[in-house]
């Protein structure tokens, strides 16, 4: 059974859900270019006050007892790339004194009660949650790492995209502001990234899961012949497989390409 909800950015995130992006995902993908281009569409939406369709979100429903965390069978690069900017605009806000606002992206966006909203998949997640979300968990500040950019070592191109986008909206919005008052211009975007219209599309079962996610993959960023071979291996795997065993074929089929 499949559902669908048209919603704001905010109504999507925030709340108790949770996202984990499944191990037949491809990696972080988005080169600067797409990051560039969503910069813009969202100052233009900014500058223009109005909406900014950000585009269908396919889900399938966790099989966790409490029903919060939900497999990101499209749309992961939107999500994980918003949930950087978040990351960077609340640094940006907490630095200026609007401590208020930072806590609250940081609690309804970023981490909850302790967890993260986000998870990605294989070795990018240790990188992901240690670098680019700089080990933010809710309000405890102190958790967060102060490491320079330029320092940082990646291990896979799908870690050196993520510090891209990373360093990329930390640039824009140091210097990329279109306002004398930058604090202003934070918060107009922090309201207009949580009106982001969008369309929540969720399914529950793995078959269902698994042949949207054959479909949607048909589109978009193209894949490479090793990307096409990997996600038909893992996706036949998650149809014949269940549960921890199919964790196991996976992650050994990730490790071996």
């Amino acid at each position: 059974m499949a559902s669908s909800d048209s919603q704001t950015f905010s109504g999507f995130v925030t709340g108790d859900k949770r996202f984990e992006v499944p191990l037949y995902q491809r990696n972080y993908s988005w080169e600067t270019e797409h990051v560039e281009d969503l910069w813009d569409d969202l100052v233009e939406a900014v500058e223009m006050d109005r909406d900014h369709y950000i585009g269908t979100f396919l889900l399938m429903e966790g099989e966790a007892a409490d029903g919060g965390t939900h497999k990101i069978i499209d749309g992961q690069q939107r999500l994980t790339t918003l949930t950087i900017l978040l990351f960077e605009l609340q640094e940006r806000l907490d630095e200026l004194g609007h401590e208020t606002e930072a806590r609250k992206i940081r609690g309804e966006y970023i981490a909850r009660y302790g967890t993260q909203k986000l998870t990605l998949a294989g070795d990018d997640e240790t990188f992901f949650k240690r670098y680019i979300l700089e080990n933010v968990l809710d309000d405890n500040r102190d958790g967060q790492m102060d490491v320079a950019l330029p320092d940082i070592e990646t291990d896979s191109p799908s870690q050196a995209r993520l510090l891209q986008t990373k360093r990329t909206f930390r640039e824009r919005l140091s210097d990329g502001v279109p306002r004398e008052n930058p604090a202003e211009f934070y918060l107009e975007l922090y309201g207009k990234i949580q009106s982001l219209p969008l369309l929540e599309y969720t399914v529950d079962s793995r078959s269902e899961a698994a042949r949207i996610f054959q479909t949607v993959n048909d589109r978009g960023k193209d894949l490479t012949d090793l990307e096409i071979t990997k996600s038909y291996l893992m996706h036949r795997v998650s149809l014949l497989e269940d549960g921890d065993q199919a964790d196991a074929y996976i992650e050994s089929i990730q490790e071996s390409f």
